[in-house]
């Protein structure tokens, strides 16, 4: 029990600092521009852009209410199953990714509420479920006893108020037993 409350406390710290630091906020030019240059780049600029995305925490790429879901890996397939699509009941959203030319670089494009926060996972060749190994931000999942899984914050997602704690509360409570 000790372990998985030491893995919880490590995701919540990694989940306030990005918080924290946030994700740049991209004109929709920007983003066009960044996917453009995934599919028209050659296999070393393909390569140094991903790295940069990587670097720069920028994946699922967004804007507006426009997502980029972006994956990195040998598979003959790879869907994005998640809140977005009722982890996978919605058969009417196209969670299927594209292969960017023939490389290892996959991509989905699709659009969701711009203030919308979403828990997701990689389904590789339809039978690995994945966190996204590109994405730090991860939530835990109270469902189904709960899982980690990787959480889409769009750019006008805000914490609610309520959620947060407040210094100046007092007293302080303390939680003694988890039920």
């Amino acid at each position: 029990m000790k372990g998985v409350r030491k893995c919880m406390a490590i995701v919540w710290i990694l989940c306030l600092q990005l918080v924290a630091h946030g994700q740049a906020q991209n004109t929709y030019a920007d983003f066009t521009s960044t996917i453009n240059k995934l599919y028209t780049a050659t296999d070393t600029e393909l390569e140094g852009t991903w790295k940069q995305l990587v670097s720069d925490k920028r994946i699922p790429l967004t804007c507006e209410d426009s997502v980029a879901f972006l994956y990195h890996g040998h598979a003959a397939s790879v869907a994005w199953v998640g809140d977005f699509n009722a982890w996978g009941y919605d058969k009417q959203f196209a969670n299927k990714g594209k292969q960017i030319r023939k490389t290892d670089y996959w991509i989905l494009r699709t659009s969701v509420p711009k203030d919308a926060r979403l828990d997701y996972k990689i389904l590789v060749d339809d039978r690995q479920w994945l966190l996204d190994p590109s994405n730090v931000a991860c939530q835990w999942s109270g469902v189904g006893g709960g899982s980690l899984n990787s959480e889409l914050r769009m750019p006008y997602w805000r914490r609610d108020s309520l959620t947060s704690s407040r210094i100046t509360a007092s007293p302080r409570g303390q939680l003694q037993k988890d039920i």
